[in-house]
């Protein structure tokens, strides 16, 4: 039998105390719904004192399967061979929490490398932004500003780390707060896409790139008020590149 300690946070406490829940070295997380529960050896109890936790003994198999190897972020490589100048952004970094976004899923993934091709572009909106992944991709290929709109508590706060941890220029703003912006970027069901169409084209964008889309939806509504110029689908899932109906 192994003794761990086990420590439970709210998502909100796990953001405040993460530098010193680093500097103890923890062995595992898990999230579960709104919770964070970190293990930690048993050695670590004097080091806690100021947390609630309780001890717990297992054999190595019964350890939970969901319970990571402890790194706090996932590093996504933008670039393998970086340009001149590009050493400092090859790069960026997603903390771990309950917001959706890590490259790992086939929407996620998909607008990444889109958005690489987007160099000429200065602004964007990431709607939904979840962990950030997709604006920060976005400031960090195309050294441009972007603007993050997100109402979920939990991915806020997720969303506010990971934004300090890159070192971002953007800002969490209001949908209706930003004026005009090139590029809408939005990883979200079609029923969100579709609910918010007339607020996002009234910020003017050349060009939309939009994902969370079920290969099994029906496309109609949005075709009537977006030309979908490519449309890629992975695992059951499509993402689609689109101009404003109108725009050449």
């Amino acid at each position: 039998m192994t003794a761990f300690i086990r420590l439970i946070l709210s998502s909100k406490e796990y953001y405040k105390v993460l530098p010193y829940i680093l500097h103890l070295k923890p062995l595992g997380i898990w999230f579960s719904g709104e919770d964070c529960i970190i293990y930690f050896p048993a050695e670590t109890k004097e080091h806690l004192s100021g947390f609630k936790f309780d001890e717990i003994s297992w054999e190595p198999a019964s350890i939970p399967s969901k319970t990571l190897p402890f790194k706090p972020y996932f590093r996504v490589t933008l670039v393998s061979r970086p340009e001149k100048f590009w050493h400092k952004s090859r790069h960026v970094k997603i903390l771990l929490g309950p917001a959706f976004g890590t490259a790992e899923h086939p929407t996620t993934a998909r607008m990444i490398k889109i958005i690489l091709g987007l160099k000429k572009y200065k602004s964007c909106i990431d709607f939904g932004a979840g962990t950030g992944i997709l604006g920060l991709v976005f400031e960090k290929i195309t050294r441009g500003r972007c603007y993050y709109v997100e109402i979920d508590p939990l991915a806020l706060d997720n969303l506010r780390a990971n934004l300090a941890m890159n070192r971002s220029k953007g800002c969490i703003v209001k949908l209706e707060d930003v004026k005009l912006s090139e590029v809408i970027l939005a990883n979200v069901y079609l029923e969100t896409i579709i609910n918010n169409i007339d607020i996002l084209l009234s910020k003017k964008p050349k060009l939309l790139v939009l994902s969370g889309i079920r290969a099994s939806d029906d496309l109609t509504l949005l075709q009537k008020r977006l030309a979908i110029c490519s449309l890629y689908e992975d695992d059951g899932w499509l993402t689609c590149v689109a101009l404003p109906r109108g725009i050449n």
